[in-house]
Parts: C-alpha cells; sequence; structure tokens
C-alpha cells in the first residue's frame, strides 16, 4: 500500500473546517495556537533578528515546516541572511533538517552560491555529501548553477564528485548537460567522470 505524505496546507485546512465545526471556542483556541507561528516565520521571512530571537525566546518552533514545507533555516539560507543562519542555528535548528523536497540548508546554500553560509553550516555538522528526493547533493548542486566557487570549497571539504543522483546522473554530467563549462573543468580536475 502507497502512502502519501499530507501536505501542511491540506492539514491546516482540514483543522480549520474541524475547528468550525466544533464552534467558536474551538477557534479561537487554534487561531491563538497558530498566531505565534505566523509571527515567527514572518519575523524569518523578513530578516528581522531581533524578533526572531524573541520568538524563540518565547518557544517558537524552529524546525517547524510553514504551507510551503519550508523551514526557518531554509529561509534564512535562501535569504542570505548569515546572521540569522546562525541564530536559528543556536536556538535548536537542526543543521540536516529537510524541507518538503529532501533539501537541506546545505543543499539550498550551495545551489545560491553561499560559501559563507554553507562554511556555517558544515562547521556545526552538515553532511556535504546530503541527497535530496532526487539524490542532488550540494556539489551537484553547485555543478547545475555554475557555482564555481562553491565547487571549489564543496570538493576540498571532501565532497564526492562522483557521487550520482537517483537518476544515475553525476555532477560532471549536470555541468555538462548544463553547459557550464567551468563547472566541468573544475570537477574533472578533481577527478570527476
Amino acid at each position: 500500500m502507497c502512502r502519501r505524505k499530507a501536505r501542511p496546507g491540506l492539514l491546516l485546512l482540514i483543522l480549520f473546517v474541524a475547528v468550525v465545526l466544533a464552534g467558536p471556542a474551538a477557534a479561537q483556541r487554534v487561531r491563538s495556537d497558530l498566531a505565534p507561528m505566523i509571527t515567527f516565520f514572518s519575523a524569518v521571512k523578513d530578516g528581522d533578528v531581533d524578533a526572531v530571537k524573541e520568538e524563540l525566546g518565547k518557544g517558537a518552533r524552529v524546525n517547524a515546516f510553514d504551507d510551503n514545507g519550508k523551514t526557518p533555516l531554509v529561509y534564512a539560507v535562501m535569504a542570505g541572511n548569515q546572521e540569522l543562519v546562525e541564530v536559528l542555528l543556536e536556538g535548536g535548528a537542526l543543521v540536516d533538517f529537510r524541507d518538503e523536497t529532501g533539501n537541506t540548508g546545505l543543499i539550498w546554500a550551495a545551489e545560491q552560491g553561499d560559501v559563507e553560509i554553507a562554511e556555517i553550516l558544515i562547521a556545526v555538522g552538515a553532511v556535504i555529501d546530503n541527497q535530496n528526493r532526487r539524490g542532488e547533493t550540494p556539489l551537484i548542486k553547485a555543478a547545475q548553477h555554475d557555482r564555481r566557487r562553491m565547487l571549489r570549497f564543496l570538493i576540498e571539504g571532501g565532497a564526492d564528485v562522483n557521487l550520482n543522483d537517483f537518476t544515475g546522473r553525476s555532477p560532471l554530467v549536470w555541468a555538462e548537460g548544463a553547459r557550464t563549462r567551468g563547472a566541468a573543468k573544475i570537477l574533472k580536475a578533481a577527478g570527476a567522470e
């Protein structure tokens, strides 16, 4: 039997319908439970470090998902906000926690080409060869997007230059397919096949 993972938005819709059927008192209780998370995610998305610290102090769930299947750490990495990344990690964010697509913060940093954030994540234990649901590693993401500085950083950090995704494509195949000659050259020099 195949089980499908429920989407966070669908769960909220079901919860809303259940609350409406349960009556106004239950609706008020759910709104008051969701409000802190909405405030927390808004602060993260706005890059408001002080507000994020305040919400963490109030017990915000640092590893929660929003309706887009993203975690606060993923949003901070995508925004390139180093200070916020550090605050979330200090607040208990799991460095290799995956978003809905299976991407970790390091995979997002590699796609963005943000070496400074990648350094922070690896320093606290991010796995350099983690794979998302498609088997893409940080190195593959860097190759796909021609992030040469990131490629060098990951290779120097010990990334496996021949670790294939789940379709059998290597970082080099991705670089060549994306016509990123610079990335392909870097990978070949590191022994990629």
